[in-house]
């Protein structure tokens, strides 16, 4: 064969092993890890969609902040970086096997989400409150429920017996209900897992815009 032909006849093997592998059974066990590490963003919630921001100033009605936990030592790369035909565009872990997506199952859930405010919120909401009934969740990662907003109680409930796929980050958005009237804010978000262990997330300094 010259080069162009071999080039042809592999993508065409790589075609039909992808074709073979997808008709069979996936049986994949979980593969277990921890909420050790987790990750603080702030939120633009002022228009018709929340998105991500680098910036320290939200306005006054709009406070959100994005929540991301997982694993430590990376465990959620395992699914993509198991894979020797990536490199060729294919999912497909060898040769005749199955082309499944891998489950990830965490040792531990989320039992209780706890929020301080460390400046006034308003006058009735001093410095050191808990503020946590004033504030819904929206869960961004799998098995998402779309943009319905929950309790705090409601978006650890959905943590417990929960299963990842190719993947294993639990992320959520927190959002402020009542407006911020103080120049700045800030907060504590404390963390209770089923297993006892505890994670803190301060987050920065917010500029509140009027």
């Amino acid at each position: 064969m010259n080069i162009k032909s071999k080039i042809v006849f592999l993508v065409m093997l790589a075609a039909s092993v992808r074709i073979v592998s997808s008709c069979c059974d996936c049986d994949n066990l979980p593969a277990f890890f921890n909420f050790n590490k987790a990750d603080l963003r702030n939120i633009d919630n002022s228009g018709d969609y929340p998105f991500t921001i680098t910036s320290d100033s939200m306005y006054a009605e709009a406070v959100a902040f994005e929540v991301s936990i997982f694993d430590s030592t990376g465990y959620y790369y395992l699914a993509e970086n198991r894979n020797p035909l990536n490199n060729l565009g294919f999912s497909t872990a060898s040769a005749f096997s199955c082309d499944c997506a891998m489950p990830f199952t965490p040792n531990q859930f989320i039992e209780r989400i706890e929020i301080t405010t460390l400046y006034p919120i308003n006058t009735s909401t001093p410095a050191g409150s808990n503020v946590s009934e004033l504030f819904v969740g929206l869960s961004t990662s799998n098995s998402a429920r779309g943009y319905v907003y929950e309790t705090l109680s409601q978006l650890c409930q959905q943590t417990q017996g929960k299963i990842y796929y190719d993947g294993g980050i639990e992320s959520f958005r927190l959002f402020l209900k009542p407006a911020v009237e103080n120049p700045v804010a800030r907060f504590q978000i404390q963390l209770h897992f089923s297993d006892g262990s505890q994670m803190a997330l301060t987050t920065g300094l917010i500029h509140i815009i009027d």
